[in-house]
């Protein structure tokens, strides 16, 4: 359904989509954000730049360490509820160039990663400089290879105060001005007031419906609710009817416009922000806008009850407005059946483990040896490589495994061995690995 108040108690869902389009170039790039705000209730407000500076840096030029330079872009929530910004960035890219999974590119190939990197607290990503990032940080998101977008969701507290009216004359179509590009637009008719009965015509206008009365001086909105009395007429004023529905800002039309905001953002909670980053292939030499000419960024705004907002909070699921999913902690490819790895002389074993994130992230690993009930991680046999996320049994530990098992009975061979892996405590297996000869 579309809005049909400008304002009323309930609180709704399903409240806005957003798109911003932005030109990449050696130096610089902007561009422009349309806005669709549909299904809400309540106050929703969300500020955010309507330009964006990202630029190809392949010599780092601004001595960051990434190859993609980008300035921050902020959000502030301004709504009434809290709310949660699912954001999607999409890339357009020249021929033959490709995206790398990694932060590790490939240098015989025309290739470069690309990614989203929240921040972590105001001004401040997680590492010393932004070239530390990399794709197994927390806070960032790398652009697929195929679709060639990468997604992020933040939670922002609701802002307080007062309703605030905010009065924007749009003249050219589909531009709102800096920094109103997110809210309710609702389309202004002018009360019409006839020479010698203005006062009598303007109680009509009241008596019938709200009234928003815009000081000619400065454009400050003040709102006459629906029955009041004891207004007067100054010349000094407009005043105007608004439309039940908002207006969509993509190609919003040319006139006359209001849109709500609470007067107070949030003093905790109620910002987030994000930038770009990546690293270049050094197989292509003089990386240019025609090899990364275009970002465009889509947003879906949903309003979050209380309830939902606090409860992320208090799992610390959100940091600084970035929202992670909680996911437990796994080992790809197992699915019940389990992993059977190879044991050979000299060979580490390396074993790809995926930490899951949020509040049921890893936190603790046991591998027990089934066979004899041994902690192989107390024992050090298995080790957690945390740069790679891996579980590890080295060459040396295979070796004194093979030289131990050589040594063994008939009957009491060690190999085939079977390792149980068990995360954050759990009783139950969360994977099964088997070690042959």
């Amino acid at each position: 359904m579309k809005r049909k108040k400008l304002m009323a108690a309930a609180v709704a869902s399903a409240l806005a989509a957003a798109q911003m389009v932005m030109p990449v170039a050696a130096a610089s790039g902007s561009g422009s954000v349309d806005v669709e705000v549909e299904n809400t209730d309540t106050v929703l407000r969300v500020q955010v730049p309507t330009d964006l500076v990202v630029a190809v840096d392949e010599y780092e030029i601004a001595k960051d360490g990434s190859q993609i330079s980008s300035a921050a872009f902020e959000m502030v929530n301004k709504s009434a509820v809290p709310v949660s910004v699912a954001v999607t960035s999409t890339a357009t890219l020249g021929t033959g160039i490709t995206l790398a999974a990694t932060n590790e590119v490939d240098n015989t190939a025309d290739e470069m990663w690309l990614a989203v990197a929240a921040q972590t607290a105001k001004d401040k990503y997680g590492v010393e400089k932004i070239g530390d990032l990399t794709s197994k940080s927390a806070n960032v998101a790398t652009f697929d290879a195929t679709s060639k977008a990468a997604a992020q969701t933040f939670y922002l507290a609701e802002a307080g105060g007062t309703v605030v009216y905010n009065f924007v004359d749009v003249a050219t179509a589909g531009d709102v001005g800096e920094g109103n590009s997110f809210g309710e637009y609702h389309a202004l008719t002018a009360v019409t007031l006839n020479s010698g009965t203005e006062q009598t015509d303007l109680e009509a206008a009241i008596a019938a419906g709200d009234v928003y009365v815009v000081a000619q001086a400065d454009s400050t909105v003040t709102k006459i609710e629906k029955g009041s009395s004891g207004v007067t007429h100054a010349a000094t004023n407009d005043y105007y009817t608004a439309a039940a529905a908002s207006t969509p800002l993509a190609n919003i039309p040319v006139g006359k416009y209001i849109y709500a905001e609470m007067s107070t953002a949030a003093a905790a909670g109620g910002e987030a922000a994000f930038r770009y980053v990546g690293k270049l292939s050094t197989n292509k030499q003089n990386w240019s806008a025609t090899d990364f000419s275009k970002i465009v960024i889509a947003y879906t705004i949903n309003g979050l009850n209380s309830t939902a907002y606090t409860e992320a909070v208090a799992a610390k699921n959100v940091t600084y407005g970035l929202y992670t999913t909680p996911v437990a902690p796994s080992v790809p490819g197992y699915s019940g059946t389990p992993i059977a790895k190879t044991v050979a002389q000299d060979q580490e074993i390396r074993i790809p483990v995926d930490l899951g994130a949020g509040s049921l992230g890893f936190k603790s690993i046991k591998v027990v040896w089934k066979e004899k009930g041994t902690d192989l991680v107390a024992s050090k046999i298995v080790t957690l490589d945390a740069a790679t996320t891996e579980m590890v049994i080295t060459a040396a530990s295979v070796n004194s495994l093979l030289s131990q098992d050589d040594a063994a009975a008939a009957g009491s061979k060690l190999l085939p061995l079977t390792m149980e892996v068990f995360f954050n405590g759990n009783t139950t297996a969360d994977a099964v690995i088997t070690l042959n000869r």
